[in-house]
């Protein structure tokens, strides 16, 4: 009895996982063929499909359709032409984690401009990697506590600039999580701070950066999320590519001197009632906006953590796709809870995203 009883200890286990894989492995199955079937879709009728969305539930509770009513009866037509009836798709692994969409990512600045986003970001965190790199400053001191010991997490050497700027996104997007309401309340309290007549808009990048960093998020947080500021209304006022010609980053050494660039390029941009319109009814949506793509960084960091030391690594497409998967999520007012995956389409010109969350698959 004894010798059964320890082999059941040992048994039961195993095979409650063996079952929990094989049920990981039948939604797998299972989602790509819903994909297949909205991109067949699609490809039968380019001409009348821009978004359409799939929430799948667990077996025995029926599909949910998103977005317009012609949404959804395009996204259930794809379906029926594939599977027939549509009431049989359901998932059997229950422990999918639920993702809400970034709701605030359709009324930003940053939609449909996330390529430009990306690349200026890309030259930000490259500065930052090579004054690392380099040896100026160390990594704790410039990006922010424990992250040399970040890079060692994730096999990224502090004499690979490339690597150490890219795993700084990683670590922001760390460091901003459940900070939501201290970044709102610092920009708030920022943009109330004197500035100086003579040099206006390099007082608001360095007020925002000190109210910012007062929140202990860190420097490297603190900078990005001024930087997605500036970014912010650069876009909305239509200069985002004189924005980021005019940005450079190159004579960084420290905080001080990315502030100085980034308040260079921000003082050359036109102002006239555009920043003050920008203040009033759009920055608010804008910090909502970043909050929520830094979420979204962190929660699918998988796709981009063990190629932090390529190049490209977040240039090479992955990135901007799921920022763009997230947006396709934010028009349809998708959500998924605890053991939902959502399955959504997105095409652009002829190009096709299909974003599948949350699953941390190569979307």
């Amino acid at each position: 009895i004894a010798i059964l009883a320890i082999l059941a200890g040992v048994a039961v286990p195993a095979y409650s996982g063996y079952i929990a894989r094989a049920n990981k492995a039948a939604d797998q199955s299972t989602i790509s063929d819903v994909k297949q079937a909205l991109e067949l879709y699609y490809y039968s009728h380019p001409s009348e499909v821009t978004t359409l969305g799939v929430i799948l539930n667990q077996e025995g509770t029926p599909v949910a359709f998103a977005g317009t009513d012609a949404q959804k009866a395009q996204a259930q037509e794809a379906l029926a032409a594939v599977f027939g009836a549509v009431e049989t798709i359901g998932l059997k692994y229950a422990d999918w984690e639920g993702e809400t969409s970034a709701q605030s990512y359709k009324d930003s600045s940053y939609k449909g401009n996330e390529s430009g986003l990306i690349d200026t970001v890309d030259k930000l965190t490259t500065a930052l990697g090579n004054v690392v790199a380099s040896g100026m400053e160390s990594g704790n001191n410039l990006i922010g506590a424990n992250f040399e010991q970040f890079l060692t997490d994730n096999g990224v050497s502090t004499s690979n600039s490339k690597g150490v700027g890219n795993a700084a996104v990683l670590y922001v997007a760390q460091n901003t999580q459940g900070k939501e309401t201290e970044i709102k309340n610092a920009f708030t309290d920022g943009m109330s701070a004197y500035v100086d007549p003579a040099n206006p808009m390099g007082s608001i990048v360095n007020n925002l950066y000190a109210s910012l960093y007062s929140t202990g998020i860190g420097e490297a947080a603190a900078m990005a999320a001024v930087y997605a500021y500036v970014e912010g209304y650069a876009q909305y006022s239509n200069q985002a590519d004189k924005f980021h010609n005019d940005t450079d980053f190159s004579g960084v050494t420290n905080v001080n001197t990315a502030l100085d660039a980034l308040g260079a390029s921000f003082s050359g941009l036109e102002l006239e009632n555009n920043f003050e319109s920008y203040v009033l009814n759009q920055s608010n949506k804008d910090i909502q906006a970043y909050i929520d793509m830094m979420s979204t960084v962190h929660t699918n960091k998988d796709l981009v953590s063990g190629n932090l030391n390529a190049e490209d690594c977040f240039t090479d497409g992955t990135v901007e796709n799921l920022l763009k998967g997230h947006a396709a999520m934010s028009d349809l007012g998708v959500t998924t809870a605890k053991g939902q995956v959502a399955v959504v389409l997105a095409a652009d010109d002829g190009v096709i995203l299909t974003h599948v969350t949350p699953m941390n698959w190569n979307k």
